[in-house]
């Protein structure tokens, strides 16, 4: 992705180490993300564009994606040899506050992968870079509940019923959650696993009153529980899933496509 100030480049690196044994020769593979900025930029600036393409791989891969090093390189330090080559010295970021990196899941696993969205990717990745204050809350929720836990419990629900409630105000309209639900369902309704989920809106809108307010039980009566509410936030997620989509400016068609495709555990 390319703008006035900024250049986004993905790249490969395979190293070959046969240091050890000729026996037992070790390759590792290794893909990193480059920026180029034209304009002079703060340390601040840089960490936004590395958690923003963050955002985007954990979104594609429906797992936490963090960078395993930040290398930082200035066009004026460098070392120039006698073949007039340079040799530019690079300056090691740590973070305190990013994290450690997570493994990610195979690529079948992943909501999509790059071949099947190489052809629209310039748009998409623009668009999720652009539209940062628009859309930030929403990703970040959906990104959230994407994160491996070992106990399920009513806030992975309300994360994500927020996140839809979010995008339903701020690009379609401001309306009750049940009139919400019955837009956004409809509007994917050609997509299979949003049609074969059969979202019970009523047993959505009274879960989201209850864990939100704790009303007494008796006044919604069609809150879930347990599996059951675990099963209801796994649908609600696909829906979520096909909102970001739809926002990044892929079509229903596609989407449907990239879902049946996909054999994550978190779109089943």
């Amino acid at each position: 992705m390319a703008s006035s100030a900024n250049t986004l480049n993905i790249k490969k690196e395979v190293r070959f180490d046969g240091s050890h044994t000729l026996l037992n020769p070790t390759f590792v593979q290794s893909t990193f993300l480059q920026i180029q900025k034209s304009n002079k930029s703060s340390i601040s600036e840089f960490l936004s564009d590395i958690f923003l393409f963050e955002n985007f791989m954990s979104f594609a891969s429906l797992s936490t994606i963090k960078a395993s090093n930040i290398l930082l390189y200035d066009e004026t330090n460098y070392q120039e040899l006698d073949n007039k080559e340079k040799l530019f010295h690079p300056i090691e970021l740590f973070d305190g506050q990013r994290g450690a990196e997570l493994k990610t899941n195979q690529g079948y696993d992943f909501l999509f992968a790059f071949s099947q969205i190489q052809d629209i990717y310039p748009e998409i990745i623009k668009k999720w870079y652009n539209a940062t204050t628009e859309i930030a809350p929403i990703r970040k929720h959906l990104i959230q509940s994407v994160k491996s836990k070992s106990i399920f419990d009513s806030t992975d629900f309300l994360i994500i019923i927020q996140a839809i409630e979010g995008f339903s105000n701020r690009f379609r309209k401001e309306q009750s959650l049940t009139k919400t639900l019955v837009d956004i369902i409809n509007e994917f309704h050609d997509i299979e696993k949003v049609k074969q989920s059969n979202i019970n809106i009523k047993s959505v809108v009274d879960s989201r009153h209850y864990y939100s307010h704790f009303i007494n039980k008796t006044k919604k009566p069609n809150t879930l529980y347990g599996s059951e509410l675990f099963h209801l936030t796994q649908k609600l997620r696909i829906l979520l899933v096909c909102c970001l989509l739809n926002f990044m400016g892929i079509a229903n068609q596609r989407i449907n496509d990239l879902l049946n495709k996909s054999n994550n555990s978190k779109l089943q």
